[in-house]
């Protein structure tokens, strides 16, 4: 039978695995997943050598109901296969990362309308670090006690059907809303009444918001623009307008001052204290428009970036401008480390997982991918799992 385009690069892809990645594991949806989430703490058991990592997905089924589901995986732990030599052998003759690899989910609960984004809590706040905070289509947040609970606290103020919602380092939590708004709600202060940050655009949609600090956060919007609002200021602290040449989807901070800013095919660095003066740029990162922008928590120069072609490639900026020879050139700039490949339709959300390296990524095509680069196919860390008497 003659494959078409589209079967043929799954084939190719599904052949490539075993070389390109030390795991990989993709969580069926079943129905469209708009947003996924690796839950941060994971369990460790001594006994049975293997790690157990937590999800949170939504998805919109065919019938026009809304769901939030979980799911558990577990897979061998790497010191595991790094300790037992016979193991590791037997798991590269028959082209195996990772041995015993356990999937499980299940529906957590039903949703009142579309998800557009589920994140967690910040891990500084002992119990409360759990909490999960769901943006609905309708312009209701939902806020949850933990992965486990099925009855969450609904938080109102917000309108319109837009996607980003982000914690602050502390108390408080926020999300878009029309009339270029930001709607955020302290959840400490005992009536979670909701307060509003205006933005200079009224006519613009937010597509991003990443808090700096307690206070100020940064704001992505259509329009080509970025500001940065604080909660003590009634106008905006700094805007910079005709950021890009096209609206800005994605904009985070990272460490040192540093910002990654997108918009189209292209992100920028920039300099927090000189949002306007681009210090990086580099275009045409994807052959589609990015969508989604995620920093490594653990490397502090590499991030992550997906696109609407269904591709994330993740990048570190410690090799910008490194000299590559003439054949590492047609595989992209030195500070393209690894390009994933592995979803058909527009990557809808993108996170880093607790385990190092290891990323979370939802697919139009219904599906939630866990995913580590072989450290042999990416040219940023040593490989851990190469010795010298194991070349075959």
């Amino acid at each position: 039978m003659e494959l078409n385009k589209p079967q043929e690069e799954e084939e190719t892809f599904k052949d490539a695995i075993p070389y390109l990645y030390d795991l990989f594991v993709e969580i069926e949806q079943g129905s469209t997943c708009q947003t996924a989430i690796s839950l941060r703490d994971f369990e460790i058991d001594n006994e049975k050598e293997t790690e157990t990592y937590s999800f949170i997905s939504s998805v919109s089924n065919e019938d026009g109901t809304f769901a939030m589901n979980t799911a558990t995986v577990s897979i061998t732990t790497k010191q595991t296969i790094e300790g037992r030599h016979d193991h590791y052998l037997h798991c590269k003759r028959h082209e195996l990362r990772h041995k015993g690899i356990h999937v499980s989910s299940s529906e957590l609960c039903a949703l009142p309308s579309e998800c557009n984004r589920i994140r967690q809590a910040p891990g500084n706040r002992g119990p409360l670090s759990d909490r999960l905070a769901a943006r609905q289509a309708d312009g209701t947040v939902l806020l949850f006690k933990d992965h486990k609970t099925t009855l969450p606290t609904s938080l109102h103020g917000a309108s319109g059907d837009m996607f980003p919602i982000s914690w602050a380092p502390t108390n408080y939590l926020s999300t878009a809303s029309t009339e270029g708004a930001v709607v955020y709600w302290d959840l400490e202060g005992g009536d979670q009444q909701a307060m509003s940050l205006k933005t200079s655009w009224a006519d613009r949609t937010i597509n991003d918001i990443d808090w700096l600090d307690n206070h100020t956060m940064l704001v992505s919007t259509d329009g080509k623009s970025l500001a940065v609002l604080d909660t003590r200021m009634a106008t905006p602290a700094a805007v910079v307008e005709e950021a890009h040449y096209d609206d800005v989807i994605c904009g985070k901070h990272g460490p040192d001052n540093y910002v990654i800013t997108c918009a189209g095919k292209d992100w920028v660095l920039r300099d927090l204290r000189a949002l306007g003066t681009p210090l990086y740029y580099a275009p045409e990162t994807h052959k589609d428009d990015i969508y989604a922008l995620e920093w490594s928590p653990a490397i502090p120069t590499v991030f992550a970036t997906g696109a609407t072609d269904g591709s994330v490639r993740v990048w570190d900026l410690a090799l910008v401008g490194r000299e590559q020879a003439t054949g590492d050139k047609e595989d992209g700039p030195p500070e393209l480390v690894f390009d994933h490949r592995g979803h058909e339709e527009t990557v809808n959300d993108l996170q880093w997982s607790s385990r190092p390296w290891t990323l979370v990524s939802a697919g139009g095509e219904c599906s939630v991918q866990m995913w580590e680069p072989a450290q042999t196919s990416h040219r940023t860390v040593q490989p851990w799992d190469i010795k010298d008497d194991d070349v075959m």
